[in-house]
C-alpha cells in the first residue's frame, strides 16, 4: 500500500470517529562524556546506543535514558547548561543538543500541565503549557533542518505536535516524516499510537487497527508485533478493576490468538532476548497457560526480568504457579 494511502486510511479513522528498559551503566559513559565536554566522544557514545537497540521493542530507550539523565543533571547543575551550548558549539551537525533542550521544554510544559486528563488542568496552566510546546517544538525544527535523517527528532516532533498542536494532521505529516528515515521504526510507530489513543485523537479501536495494519504491512519489523501486544495491554489495564480483569482480557479467544503469535516473532527474532522470553511467560500466565510459561521458564533458566512483568506478580511466583497442578 503507497504512503500516501496509507495517510489517507488513518486520517478516515481518526476523522471519522511507556519494556525493557536501560541500565544506568549502560548510559553512564555518555553521560560521562557529556559532563566532561568530549563531545565527539559523546557523539560516538550516542550512536552506539541508538545502534544497540534499532529496531527493538522501545527502540529508543537507551538513548532515551541518557536524555532523561542529561535533563536530570541539569536540573540539578544548571552550570550543565553551558556543556549544551559548548556541544551546539563544538558539533554544530549534531542535532543532539536541541532534542535534549526541546526534551527539557516539554518536561517544564508536563510540570505546568500536570499529568492528568485535560478536565483536570487549571485554566491558567494552558497557556503556559502551549508555551513550553512552542518553544521545543522550535528547537526540534531546528534540528531537523540540522540533520533530517535524526530519528530521535522526528520522533519527538510527532510528540511535540500531539501534545502541542491539536492537529491530527500535523501529527500524521510528521509520522510521515520520521517514516522517511526508516519506514518501519518501531519508535515512530509507538509515537504514532500514543497519538491514536482514546486520550487524543482516536480510540481503543482505531489504535489497534492502525498497529495491526502496520504489523500486515512489515512482516520483517518483528518489534511492530510487539507493540500491538503492547497496545492490548494498555487497553486492558484501561478496563481492569482487579488484576483478573486484566487476564480475562488476554484468555478472549479473538485476543489470545493475536497476542501471542506476535510476542512468539519477536521473541523469535531475538532468540537471546531475556525480556522477549520474560514477556512471553508473563502472556503465558495471564493466559492461564501453565504449558506455554513452563516452556518460557524452560528456556529462560533463571534468567528473569522484572521489566516483562507487572506489579500482580513476580517472576518466581510466575514459576510457581507454572510448576504447580492445574486446579
Amino acid at each position: 500500500m503507497p504512503r500516501s494511502i496509507w495517510l489517507v486510511l488513518v486520517l478516515a479513522m481518526v476523522l471519522g470517529s511507556s519494556p525493557g528498559f536501560a541500565t544506568r551503566a549502560e548510559t553512564d559513559p555518555a553521560l560521562r562524556a557529556f559532563r566532561a565536554r568530549r563531545f565527539e566522544e559523546l557523539e560516538r557514545r550516542i550512536a552506539t546506543l541508538l545502534a544497540a537497540t534499532r529496531g527493538k521493542h522501545w527502540e529508543l530507550s537507551l538513548y532515551n535514558q541518557f536524555i532523561i539523565r542529561a535533563k536530570k543533571a541539569i536540573e540539578l547543575e544548571p552550570a550543565l547548561n553551558e556543556n549544551v551550548e559548548a556541544w551546539r558549539q563544538a558539533i554544530p551537525k549534531s542535532a543532539h543538543p536541541y532534542n535534549l533542550l526541546a526534551g527539557i521544554e516539554s518536561t517544564r510544559g508536563w510540570d505546568v500541565r500536570g499529568r492528568g486528563y485535560a478536565n483536570t488542568v487549571p485554566a491558567e496552566a494552558w497557556p503556559k503549557f502551549r508555551a513550553h510546546m512552542a518553544a521545543a517544538d522550535a528547537l526540534l525544527a531546528k534540528g531537523r533542518k540540522i540533520d533530517p535523517k535524526n530519528l530521535p527528532v522526528a520522533v519527538q516532533r510527532i510528540e511535540v505536535a500531539t501534545y502541542g498542536s491539536g492537529d491530527v494532521k500535523e501529527v500524521l505529516a510528521r509520522f510521515e516524516e520520521a517514516l522517511e528515515i526508516d519506514p518501519v521504526s518501531e519508535a515512530a510507530h509507538r509515537s504514532m499510537s500514543w497519538a491514536l489513543d482514546r486520550k487524543w485523537f482516536g480510540s481503543d479501536e482505531i489504535v489497534l487497527r492502525f498497529v495491526r495494519e502496520a504489523v500486515r504491512r512489515n512482516p520483517e519489523a518483528p518489534a511492530l508485533a510487539a507493540l500491538l501486544v503492547d497496545v492490548h495491554a494498555d487497553i486492558a489495564s484501561r478496563q481492569r478493576r482487579t488484576s483478573e480483569d486484566v487476564s480475562r482480557y488476554f484468555q478472549r479467544p479473538e485476543i489470545w490468538q493475536e497476542v501471542f503469535p506476535a510476542a512468539e516473532r519477536y521473541a523469535a527474532a531475538y532468540p537471546k532476548d531475556a525480556w522477549a522470553l520474560n514477556h512471553l511467560a508473563w502472556l503465558a500466565w495471564r493466559g492461564d497457560r501453565r504449558d506455554l510459561a513452563k516452556r518460557e521458564f524452560a528456556l529462560l533458566d533463571g534468567d528473569f526480568d522484572d521489566a516483562a512483568w507487572d506489579e500482580d506478580i513476580t517472576p518466581e511466583q510466575a514459576l510457581a504457579w507454572a510448576e504447580s497442578p492445574a486446579p
